[in-house]
């Protein structure tokens, strides 16, 4: 008598069944909000470090607050109306979420070099816009993902909530 010791494969959440799952609060959300606008000001402090020194990061501190506030607007305006789409739609995915990301953080800048440059870029001038709208890009990419993991981990910690408590007033 003779048994296999081995192991069965654990499987590897992708966060789905938490995408798809609407018994989850408030709490999850919060933490997955404050990912997403942190994680754009901590790059941009980690940039000028390397870049620059202790000193020129220390000094350029002060447009972090600016930075933070944009980037709360972004993931308030565009970020979470976009996460409620793809959840109600069953579509939230690491994949999707990067999508938006990248969607949701050229769509404002797009429009905003249009208007500042009243018009098209001219043809010397696409390089240097296009490598500037893939930057802003990016860092919307990593925000939805910072997003994204922040939402499945937190669905982990916290847990469902729990609607069988009876309120007690005193």
């Amino acid at each position: 008598m003779c048994t296999s010791t081995r192991l069965a494969p654990v499987p590897v959440s992708t966060g789905q069944e938490y995408a798809l799952s609407p018994e989850f609060g408030i709490r999850p959300l919060l933490a997955a909000t404050a990912a997403a606008v942190l994680m754009v000001p901590i790059l941009l402090s980690a940039i000028a470090l390397a870049v620059s020194g202790l000193e020129r990061a220390i000094s350029d501190a002060g447009i972090l607050i600016p930075v933070a506030t944009v980037s709360l607007l972004h993931v308030l305006v565009i970020g979470l109306p976009a996460f409620a789409l793809l959840r109600r739609t069953g579509r939230a995915s690491p994949f999707s979420m990067t999508l938006a990301g990248f969607a949701g953080a050229l769509v404002p800048l797009g429009g905003l070099l249009l208007y500042l440059e009243a018009g098209w870029p001219q043809s010397d001038e696409w390089l240097r816009t296009v490598g500037f709208m893939a930057i802003w890009g990016a860092f919307g990419v990593i925000s939805a993902l910072a997003f994204w993991y922040a939402w499945v981990y937190s669905c982990k910690a916290f847990g469902p909530v729990r609607h069988d408590r009876k309120l007690q007033v005193k």
